[in-house]
């Protein structure tokens, strides 16, 4: 077997594979008779079918599966012997005979070496932003609404309002109800950041039994472009709690006492929120700089991995506003440059973390093994041991150091949070479902992972 490498630009590698006859010979005539047995011909009996009369009749597709399997084996231990940094799959360009050989083309991509620019000293911005009194009674007013009493009413005058509805889809033909649609019953709270204002100011002075409809992608582009018919069935009113002394500490189970206390408690909780989006900004910062500043094109099979992730969690979010046969080559264009940078992205932080050395002390570990050990009842040093090998768990931890390490070697300015930022991103959580759910979700695969590498520790 003789091997020769052809180079490309970028990531790309072409390895040419010559092959003799009587290297592949034995591995040919081995196939044919391992097919011997199970195979049927009118006129012999199974598994008696000769050699010779099998070589005949399907020799030339046995021995261009026989060469193709060859070929992989050797392929595959050509990588480990040149310690190739393959990604993606390898793919067989030509497979050629010539003078008593077979000459294969394998065309494949690599990891290549990258040499990342200087990341210290980077000038960054630091947004940041005090907390006022407005969003410390906003938040505790929200608080307050969601602790409130639930009591039944006549007519909805306020977005205080939770309302009982039965949506109907309307045929655009007929203007009347749609066949074979199903009446969807669902509650409406109309303080929700997330209800369409016109939907909330159509239902305002409504009673029960009263109809209306609506179009909701005439005000939400990613909404259904179809017309609904809403029938009020009930509506009741939340009446918030007044923020009292006894409500803090009902709230705070005795852990604040006072109204003065728990405004302070919001104020500091509200502040931190806002530190965080600060530090994510920061992050996206040197995200873009460090990309833009090194100029390499990462492989195309992650890239377009990547991509195609992004459309699968891109149509999971909005798949039911999405046209029923779009594909990821709809969105392609849009899709590849993002992929891209997310890619480039883990490149350049894989070598600032190799470049630098760091990883997952002991110390980064402890506090979390502590929390998960006490939840879950596992043993302190069993629950570290199965967070270390927890993938998910130990690449934020090292992301974090990347970014820990150029924040502290960056030179930053200090400067407001721009006008586009609302205050009630930070603090309107509690509505926001999916961002819950996801939370969730996470959190319980890591609980999945940790309590399934217990098991097989002991197993072991």
């Amino acid at each position: 077997m003789e091997k020769n490498y052809i180079e490309h630009p970028g990531n790309e590698r072409e390895l040419i594979i010559t092959l003799s006859d009587e290297e592949i010979l034995p591995h040919f005539e081995k196939a044919l008779r391992d097919i011997q047995p199970d195979l049927e011909i009118k006129g012999f009996r199974k598994g008696k079918v000769p050699i010779s009369v099998i070589k005949q009749r399907f020799g030339a597709s046995v021995e261009a599966d026989t060469i193709e399997k060859l070929l992989s084996e050797e392929f595959s231990k050509i990588i480990k012997e040149d310690n190739l940094n393959v990604v993606g799959q390898p793919v067989i360009k030509s497979i050629d005979k010539e003078n008593g050989n077979t000459k294969a083309s394998i065309v494949f991509e690599v990891f290549q070496e990258i040499e990342i620019k200087d990341y210290h000293g980077l000038q960054i911005n630091e947004p940041f932003h005090k907390v006022t009194d407005e969003e410390i009674e906003h938040e505790i007013y929200h608080i307050l609404i969601n602790n409130g009493d639930i009591v039944e009413d006549e007519e909805i005058l306020s977005d205080l309002h939770l309302v009982d509805v039965t949506i109907r889809e309307i045929d655009p033909e007929t203007n009347l109800h749609l066949l074979g649609s199903k009446p969807e019953k669902t509650q409406i709270f109309l303080h929700s950041h997330t209800i369409i204002p016109e939907l909330r100011n159509l239902m305002m002075n409504k009673r029960v039994g009263d109809t209306f409809r609506f179009k909701p992608s005439d005000f939400d582009q990613y909404a259904p472009n179809k017309v609904f018919e809403f029938t009020v069935d009930k509506i009741n009113k939340i009446v918030p709690k007044e923020l009292t002394d006894e409500f803090v500490k009902e709230y705070t189970r005795e852990k604040l006492q006072t109204v003065d206390e728990f405004k302070d408690d919001i104020g500091f909780q509200i502040q931190e929120r806002w530190n965080q989006k600060s530090r994510e900004e920061m992050e996206n910062q040197i995200m873009n700089k460090l990309v833009e500043m090194n100029d390499f094109d990462p492989p195309t099979s992650v890239v377009i991995n990547v991509a195609q992730s992004l459309f699968e969690n891109f149509k999971k979010q909005y798949g039911n506003n999405l046209p029923p046969d779009v594909t990821f080559d709809d969105m392609r264009d849009d899709l590849i440059p993002i992929a891209k940078n997310q890619v480039k992205w883990a490149m350049i932080r894989e070598e600032i973390i190799k470049k630098e050395g760091l990883k997952v002390e002991d110390y980064d570990i402890e506090p979390i093994a502590q929390m998960e050990s006490d939840r879950l009842q596992i043993d302190l040093e069993t629950t570290k041991n199965n967070l270390m090998k927890n993938s998910r768990l130990v690449d934020a931890i090292l992301s974090k150091k990347v970014f820990d390490l150029i924040i502290d070697f960056a030179e930053t300015t200090e400067v407001p949070f721009e006008e586009g930022h609302h205050d009630h991103d930070l603090y309107d959580d509690y509505e926001d479902e999916i961002e819950d759910d996801e939370s969730l979700e996470s959190q319980n695969e890591i609980d999945d992972d940790i309590q399934d590498l217990d098991k097989e520790e002991k197993k072991d």
